[in-house]
């Protein structure tokens, strides 16, 4: 078998009643240039026995004596791989039929990009198409909220993860991504199509669902790190006013309001010294999220006497035009 464009890494845990859809969503491919590496991370279903009933030379099976975890996983499947650009899937998600050909093509046309995403529409338990922001300096602004990209949806460029020796951290058991996604980032530039390439299925099975709290204090923690490339050291107060005031869950009140504007005031003036991100995007970004909370204050009668001193700057139009 000669060496493939594409190494799909996809690790799999008693996947059985799912696995084989998506591997067939895989085959489908219109570019079909790949290897399949699926590592089978200690199931005790029937996983195994559906990957082995495919008879296509492109597919390799992994079996890890025991559960080792996600991380492990994944990091074995990209050391076995050997394709130019390595593609990530879970067992139970679907990918489009175009979904390599567009991103191949792009990521061949845009050397200096190490992860190209996707939006991903998802099916089962709820509906809904999941977006992820667009262009490279939006993206990299976003880690100051979440992973800016949808992981099971994404294409690396496996020589940026070489040069810089960029594996997932085999310690951290959920929001793997994220971590890897704030390092790659330092590094290299991403990208997401404004399109949706994948299908990310819902179900109670999930590990993220049974591991919510464990999740949020590794997001949490990779928060806090991109923080600290500005400077900023926040306790566990701030770091939880953080989160909800970007996940628009921080309740609507005139001290949060104020907290809200000097905060982000504060990241701004702290990137003007460093310039960890790109000023207008991050203005761009930092405004639409105070506008957004702000607005909701508006909607449940919160009123400010005055404008705090710390947001007198980029962000204070948004407040000032909602509370006159």
């Amino acid at each position: 078998m000669t060496t493939p464009k594409i190494s799909w890494v996809m690790p799999v845990y008693n996947q059985g009643g799912f696995v084989a859809a998506a591997i067939a969503s895989i085959l489908e491919q219109s570019f079909p240039d790949f290897e399949l590496i699926v590592v089978d991370d200690g199931s005790d279903d029937c996983t195994s026995e559906v990957v082995g009933s495919f008879h296509d030379d492109r597919i390799r099976l992994l079996k890890n004596p025991c559960n080792m975890g996600v991380s492990s996983s994944l990091n074995e499947g990209i050391r076995a791989s050997q394709g130019e650009y390595i593609a990530r899937m879970d067992g139970d998600d679907l990918s489009t039929p175009d979904r390599l050909a567009k991103q191949v093509g792009f990521m061949d046309a845009n050397p200096q990009i190490a992860v190209c995403g996707s939006y991903v529409e998802t099916i089962g338990a709820v509906s809904r198409v999941v977006k992820r922001p667009l262009g490279s300096a939006a993206i990299k602004c976003f880690l100051l909220a979440g992973p800016p990209f949808s992981h099971p949806s994404v294409i690396i460029r496996r020589a940026i993860l070489e040069r810089h020796a960029l594996y997932y951290d085999e310690g951290i058991g959920s929001a793997q991504d994220y971590e890897l996604w704030f390092r790659v980032l330092q590094v290299a530039p991403g990208w997401n199509l404004d399109e949706v390439l994948l299908k990310h299925r819902l179900h109670d099975r999930q590990v993220s669902v049974g591991r919510v709290a464990e999740q949020e204090a590794n997001a949490s923690r990779v928060r806090r790190e991109v923080l600290r490339l500005l400077g900023i050291t926040a306790d566990a107060e701030a770091m939880e006013r953080h989160t909800r005031l970007f996940r628009n869950t921080l309740e609507p009140a005139a001290a949060d309001l104020e907290w809200a504007a000097a905060w982000l005031e504060m990241i701004v003036e702290k990137n003007r010294g460093g310039r960890v991100f790109e000023e207008e995007a991050l203005r761009v970004f930092l405004n639409g999220r105070l506008e957004q909370y702000a607005a909701r204050c508006a909607s449940h009668g919160v009123t400010l006497r005055y404008l705090p001193a710390a947001a007198q700057g980029l962000l204070s139009r948004v407040l000032k035009s909602l509370f006159r």
